[in-house]
Protein backbone atom coordinates (compact mmCIF):
# COMPACT_ATOMS: atom_id res chain seq x y z
CA UNK A 1 0.00 0.00 0.00
CA UNK A 2 3.09 2.01 0.26
CA UNK A 3 4.08 1.73 -3.70
CA UNK A 4 2.61 4.91 -3.88
CA UNK A 5 4.83 6.92 -1.68
CA UNK A 6 8.08 5.14 -3.16
CA UNK A 7 6.98 6.41 -6.52
CA UNK A 8 6.39 9.72 -5.60
CA UNK A 9 9.63 10.39 -3.68
CA UNK A 10 11.57 8.75 -6.48
CA UNK A 11 10.04 10.80 -9.06
CA UNK A 12 10.86 13.73 -6.89
CA UNK A 13 14.67 12.86 -6.53
CA UNK A 14 15.10 12.83 -9.69
CA UNK A 15 13.51 16.17 -9.91
CA UNK A 16 15.84 17.71 -7.55
CA UNK A 17 18.66 16.00 -9.35
CA UNK A 18 17.97 18.08 -12.05
CA UNK A 19 16.64 15.02 -13.90
CA UNK A 20 13.31 16.01 -15.96
CA UNK A 21 10.86 13.19 -15.61
CA UNK A 22 9.38 11.85 -18.97
CA UNK A 23 5.81 10.76 -19.56
CA UNK A 24 6.63 7.46 -18.41
CA UNK A 25 7.78 8.31 -14.87
CA UNK A 26 4.44 10.83 -14.46
CA UNK A 27 2.16 7.85 -15.46
CA UNK A 28 4.13 5.29 -13.09
CA UNK A 29 3.39 7.45 -10.38
CA UNK A 30 -0.09 8.71 -11.30
CA UNK A 31 -1.00 4.59 -11.84
CA UNK A 32 0.17 4.09 -8.19
CA UNK A 33 -1.77 7.23 -7.06
CA UNK A 34 -5.01 5.26 -8.79
CA UNK A 35 -4.66 2.43 -6.63
CA UNK A 36 -5.04 3.51 -3.04
CA UNK A 37 -7.72 6.18 -4.45
CA UNK A 38 -5.30 9.40 -4.01
CA UNK A 39 -7.31 11.39 -6.66
CA UNK A 40 -5.98 14.84 -5.67
CA UNK A 41 -2.20 14.04 -6.13
CA UNK A 42 -3.09 12.32 -9.68
CA UNK A 43 -4.63 15.80 -10.52
CA UNK A 44 -1.95 17.39 -9.18
CA UNK A 45 0.50 15.59 -11.50
CA UNK A 46 -1.61 15.56 -14.48
CA UNK A 47 -1.36 19.51 -13.72
CA UNK A 48 2.39 19.32 -13.16
CA UNK A 49 2.83 17.46 -16.94
CA UNK A 50 1.06 20.17 -18.51
CA UNK A 51 3.05 22.47 -17.37
CA UNK A 52 6.38 21.53 -17.77
CA UNK A 53 5.11 20.43 -21.38
CA UNK A 54 5.21 16.74 -21.16
CA UNK A 55 2.38 15.07 -23.22
CA UNK A 56 0.08 12.96 -21.19
CA UNK A 57 -0.96 9.56 -22.67
CA UNK A 58 -3.82 8.26 -21.93
CA UNK A 59 -2.96 5.62 -19.24
CA UNK A 60 -2.08 8.62 -17.33
CA UNK A 61 -5.61 10.33 -17.47
CA UNK A 62 -7.63 6.98 -17.63
CA UNK A 63 -5.49 6.51 -14.07
CA UNK A 64 -6.42 9.31 -12.87
CA UNK A 65 -9.69 9.42 -13.63
CA UNK A 66 -10.09 5.91 -12.32
CA UNK A 67 -9.02 7.53 -8.82
CA UNK A 68 -11.30 9.94 -8.93
CA UNK A 69 -13.78 7.66 -9.54
CA UNK A 70 -13.06 4.94 -6.48
CA UNK A 71 -13.12 8.38 -4.36
CA UNK A 72 -16.49 9.16 -5.58
CA UNK A 73 -15.34 11.74 -7.11
CA UNK A 74 -17.56 11.52 -10.21
CA UNK A 75 -17.53 15.22 -11.30
CA UNK A 76 -13.92 15.32 -11.73
CA UNK A 77 -13.80 11.88 -13.19
CA UNK A 78 -15.83 13.25 -16.08
CA UNK A 79 -14.09 16.82 -16.51
CA UNK A 80 -10.92 14.57 -16.99
CA UNK A 81 -12.67 12.78 -19.62
CA UNK A 82 -13.81 16.15 -21.32
CA UNK A 83 -10.61 17.68 -21.34
CA UNK A 84 -8.71 14.32 -22.95
CA UNK A 85 -11.60 14.61 -25.74
CA UNK A 86 -10.35 18.15 -25.65
CA UNK A 87 -6.83 17.47 -25.89
CA UNK A 88 -7.42 14.59 -28.39
CA UNK A 89 -5.71 11.74 -26.69
CA UNK A 90 -6.26 8.73 -28.03
CA UNK A 91 -9.26 6.86 -25.95
CA UNK A 92 -9.73 3.22 -24.93
CA UNK A 93 -12.35 1.38 -23.70
CA UNK A 94 -11.19 1.73 -20.34
CA UNK A 95 -11.08 5.26 -20.41
CA UNK A 96 -14.76 5.16 -21.09
CA UNK A 97 -15.59 2.28 -19.14
CA UNK A 98 -13.73 4.78 -16.08
CA UNK A 99 -16.27 7.59 -17.17
CA UNK A 100 -19.33 5.28 -17.25
CA UNK A 101 -18.24 4.23 -13.61
CA UNK A 102 -18.05 7.52 -12.58
CA UNK A 103 -21.36 8.19 -13.76
CA UNK A 104 -22.96 5.38 -11.88
CA UNK A 105 -21.69 6.64 -8.86
CA UNK A 106 -22.86 10.26 -9.76
CA UNK A 107 -26.36 8.88 -10.92
CA UNK A 108 -25.91 10.28 -13.61
CA UNK A 109 -27.68 8.36 -16.08
CA UNK A 110 -27.98 10.31 -19.14
CA UNK A 111 -24.53 11.05 -19.65
CA UNK A 112 -23.77 7.26 -18.94
CA UNK A 113 -26.29 6.81 -22.49
CA UNK A 114 -24.55 9.98 -24.16
CA UNK A 115 -20.89 8.12 -23.35
CA UNK A 116 -22.45 4.92 -25.23
CA UNK A 117 -23.17 6.70 -27.84
CA UNK A 118 -19.97 8.43 -28.12
CA UNK A 119 -17.72 4.95 -27.49
CA UNK A 120 -19.83 3.53 -30.83
CA UNK A 121 -19.12 6.43 -32.47
CA UNK A 122 -15.52 6.15 -32.00
CA UNK A 123 -15.37 2.35 -33.09
CA UNK A 124 -15.12 0.98 -29.74
CA UNK A 125 -17.73 -1.71 -28.56
CA UNK A 126 -19.28 -1.57 -25.13
CA UNK A 127 -18.29 -4.62 -22.84
CA UNK A 128 -19.97 -5.93 -19.85
CA UNK A 129 -18.26 -3.16 -17.68
CA UNK A 130 -20.08 -0.05 -19.75
CA UNK A 131 -23.19 -2.16 -19.72
CA UNK A 132 -22.86 -2.67 -15.88
CA UNK A 133 -22.55 1.21 -15.12
CA UNK A 134 -25.06 1.81 -17.55
CA UNK A 135 -27.47 -0.08 -16.01
CA UNK A 136 -26.19 0.88 -12.53
CA UNK A 137 -27.02 4.72 -12.66
CA UNK A 138 -30.15 4.19 -14.35
CA UNK A 139 -31.09 2.12 -10.87
CA UNK A 140 -29.35 4.40 -8.52
CA UNK A 141 -31.18 7.36 -10.16
CA UNK A 142 -34.44 5.28 -10.21
CA UNK A 143 -34.60 5.58 -14.29
CA UNK A 144 -34.79 1.60 -14.88
CA UNK A 145 -37.83 1.41 -16.78
CA UNK A 146 -37.79 5.03 -18.77
CA UNK A 147 -34.25 4.16 -19.38
CA UNK A 148 -35.66 1.15 -21.26
CA UNK A 149 -37.75 2.49 -23.11
CA UNK A 150 -35.25 4.62 -24.23
CA UNK A 151 -33.17 1.99 -25.39
CA UNK A 152 -36.01 0.12 -27.07
CA UNK A 153 -37.12 3.23 -29.00
CA UNK A 154 -33.27 3.68 -30.18
CA UNK A 155 -32.77 0.02 -31.10
CA UNK A 156 -36.45 0.47 -33.00
CA UNK A 157 -35.27 3.50 -35.28
CA UNK A 158 -31.97 1.60 -35.79
CA UNK A 159 -34.10 -1.67 -37.36
CA UNK A 160 -35.90 0.75 -39.69
CA UNK A 161 -32.32 2.09 -40.66
CA UNK A 162 -31.45 -0.90 -41.43
CA UNK A 163 -34.87 -1.98 -43.53
CA UNK A 164 -34.76 1.33 -45.35
CA UNK A 165 -31.22 0.11 -46.96
CA UNK A 166 -28.90 2.39 -48.70
CA UNK A 167 -29.51 5.92 -49.18
CA UNK A 168 -30.62 5.69 -53.31
CA UNK A 169 -28.24 8.94 -53.48
CA UNK A 170 -25.44 6.90 -52.02
CA UNK A 171 -24.35 4.01 -54.08
CA UNK A 172 -22.38 2.43 -50.62
CA UNK A 173 -23.60 0.25 -48.05
CA UNK A 174 -21.48 2.10 -45.39
CA UNK A 175 -24.58 3.35 -43.42
CA UNK A 176 -26.87 0.37 -43.20
CA UNK A 177 -23.10 -1.17 -42.25
CA UNK A 178 -23.06 1.23 -39.07
CA UNK A 179 -27.27 0.71 -38.50
CA UNK A 180 -26.39 -2.99 -38.34
CA UNK A 181 -23.29 -2.55 -35.44
CA UNK A 182 -25.35 -0.10 -33.55
CA UNK A 183 -28.26 -2.42 -33.46
CA UNK A 184 -25.61 -5.00 -32.06
CA UNK A 185 -24.78 -2.36 -29.33
CA UNK A 186 -28.46 -1.70 -28.04
CA UNK A 187 -28.95 -5.19 -28.22
CA UNK A 188 -26.42 -5.71 -25.54
CA UNK A 189 -27.92 -2.96 -23.59
CA UNK A 190 -31.63 -4.10 -24.01
CA UNK A 191 -30.30 -7.82 -22.68
CA UNK A 192 -28.44 -5.95 -19.70
CA UNK A 193 -31.58 -4.13 -18.89
CA UNK A 194 -33.94 -6.69 -19.03
CA UNK A 195 -31.12 -9.34 -16.98
CA UNK A 196 -31.42 -6.37 -14.09
CA UNK A 197 -35.55 -5.73 -14.15
CA UNK A 198 -35.97 -9.32 -14.28
CA UNK A 199 -33.96 -10.05 -11.06
CA UNK A 200 -35.45 -6.98 -9.09
CA UNK A 201 -38.76 -9.12 -10.03
CA UNK A 202 -37.51 -12.17 -8.65
CA UNK A 203 -36.18 -10.74 -5.61
CA UNK A 204 -39.05 -7.91 -4.63
CA UNK A 205 -40.83 -9.09 -1.50
CA UNK A 206 -44.26 -8.56 -3.64
CA UNK A 207 -43.48 -10.75 -6.93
Amino acid sequence: GQHWTLALVLLRKAQDDRISPDAVAYTSVVSAFEKVKHWRGALELLREMARDGIEGSSIAFTAAASACAKAGEWAWTLWLFNDICRIAVMLDATTYNAAMGACERGRQWERSFELLARMRAAGLRADAIAHDALVGACEKAGQLGPAYLVVVAMRRCTWEHVLAGPDVNHKSLEEPVCAVASLLAYDDVVAALEAHLLRRRTTSPLA
